[in-house]
């Protein structure tokens, strides 16, 4: 064969090998075009065009939700976050999330480490999907009976009218994810943005909000633009995801946000008079990557690493330019209050049932001022929430304190137990728990009044427990205790400063 022949072949077979190899490498060349490597992680994300913003200020925090949480599609054990961007999720209603079964149908803005659920005006049926492993749910609903309904379902929960879903007691960032239905409020504007306003107040930074009931809702968000300024669209639709940090040219509101337990709120939101909780230039979210990354598939749940790696430093400041109780406490003794307020290992010294529960004695269990939810976490640690039907808690010095229950991933809400319980009339309970907190009682009435709040939700049988340091207070509860009649009660003591209080029926 002539030199050019043989020229020929040997082109022919370059190109035939090259054509091959193209062929065969075809999906990384195409990766490698259209797909760029995020500097953070090593993780791969579809190019969008998206810049990520500068950290400068109260805004620092305002990272993209939708590359900070998108693609977070769980499994057990797997708490990360793929920035890969998903397709949009079809519309879902009230009744599909009603079937939802398993944390992944929820969508990927829910992460494993979400734990903390407010069911707000969701009517008398319980959501299964809140009540699998890894969640803490509380309903807020608008009538006794609904919430006498769902208190049989084995669901926690208290009750509001409709005119009063303006001013719930819960903290600012209370909770990790709230499904609101909006049917109650949707045919009053003025009372629906009232009522979007305070939903995304208690909605933790990073948290994930549901709408139920109101196809419109939608458009009336774009009008709602106190609340909608905080948001972004979440994976599926009518779900959002809080932002991070304060949005500019809103006002923060006052008192955090809450009622005090003594007096009245200090403003209502109303679509004149929008505001936004504060929160202070360093608040670390516990979804944030700094944080979360710090989470490992092991032995230990999810729930109780939840316990050990929020940042503590997100409860100094709860409240602008005010010296919260968390503040003060923990700068005059810093390791009782690093002991007895946030350890990792919450220890409630003075909780002594656990066995009763453990032998199916105690099924429903209200904590009668929780503070900073430490039987809560008790309760997690020792693996003993789950044999309980019902766990309801209440009560803290301040805003500051129920942050510590928030950032723990637990629900506390506020209450002056002088006052009538937000607790369907039928709701009883085998065992009220108060502990250090009857000494604020100033005198034999306000003993009375108290007694008289909780024997009323005490079942036959059921267990009163108080304790306080040894002081005049005891003396007027016995008093108080030796004057009531509505109620018939045995009553023993092991030591000065507690009480047993059965009730009799």
């Amino acid at each position: 064969m002539s030199f050019f022949g043989r020229l020929g072949l040997f082109l022919a077979g370059v190109l035939t090998g090259t054509i091959t190899t193209i062929y065969a490498l075809r999906h990384v060349l195409l990766q490698r075009f259209f797909v760029r490597q995020t500097p953070r992680s090593g993780d791969v994300e579809h190019w969008s065009g998206h810049v990520e913003p500068k950290r400068d200020g109260l805004r620092a925090k305002h990272t993209d939700v939708s590359t900070a949480i998108a693609g977070a599609q769980q499994n057990p054990g797997d708490v990360s976050m793929s920035t890969t961007r998903e397709p949009p999720q079809p519309a879902w209603s009230s009744g599909d999330l009603r079937r939802c079964t398993a944390r992944s149908c929820l969508g990927p803005n829910v992460t494993s480490i979400h734990r903390s659920v407010l069911l707000l005006a969701t009517g008398p049926s319980r959501f299964s999907v809140f009540h699998t492993a890894g969640f803490f749910p509380l309903y807020v609903s608008t009538t006794d009976e609904d919430a006498a309904a769902l208190f049989n379902q084995s669901a926690s929960g208290i009750w509001f009218p409709v005119d009063h879903f303006w001013d719930l007691p819960f903290v600012d960032f209370a909770a990790d994810l709230i499904a609101l239905d909006v049917a109650p409020f949707v045919s009053n504007r003025t009372m629906l943005s009232e009522v979007l306003t305070e939903t995304v107040r208690m909605l933790a930074q990073l948290g994930v909000l549901f709408l139920l009931g109101g196809e419109e809702f939608p458009n009336l968000a774009l009008e709602q633009l106190g609340a909608a300024k905080q948001l972004e669209p979440g994976a599926m639709r009518q779900s959002f995801v809080r932002k991070l940090g304060l949005v500019p040219d809103l006002p923060t509101c006052p008192n955090c946000g809450m009622t005090p337990m003594m007096g009245q709120r200090h403003q209502r939101p109303s679509p004149q008079n929008l505001c936004q909780a504060w929160v202070q230039p360093d608040y670390l979210s516990i979804f944030d990557p700094e944080v979360r990354g710090k989470f490992e598939a092991s032995s230990e749940s999810w729930e109780l690493q939840r316990l050990r790696l929020w940042h503590r430093p997100n409860v100094l400041d709860s409240r602008e330019e005010v010296k919260n109780w968390v503040k003060k406490v923990s700068t005059s003794d810093r390791a009782w209050y690093n002991d007895n307020y946030v350890s990792s290992e919450p220890n409630k010294r003075e909780w002594r049932f656990s066995q009763l529960i453990t032998e199916g004695k105690v099924k429903r269990l209200l904590d009668a001022g929780a503070g900073s939810c430490t039987l809560e976490g008790t309760l997690r640690r020792q693996r003993l929430l789950s044999k309980l039907d019902v766990y309801l808690a209440f009560g803290a010095y301040d805003c500051s304190m129920l942050r510590i229950c928030a950032e723990r991933g637990a629900l506390s809400f506020q209450q002056n137990w002088l006052k009538q319980m937000p607790i369907c009339a039928s709701c009883k309970f085998d065992l009220i728990f108060q502990v250090e907190g009857l000494h604020h009682n100033k005198d034999v009435e306000a003993h009375g009044l108290f007694l008289q709040n909780m024997l009323s939700h005490l079942a036959c049988g059921g267990l009163l427990y108080v304790q306080d340091g040894f002081g005049p207070w005891v003396e007027m509860f016995h008093q108080a205790l030796t004057s009531q009649h509505d109620y018939k009660v045995k009553v023993k003591q092991q030591l000065k400063d507690d009480f047993y209080i059965h009730r009799l029926c």
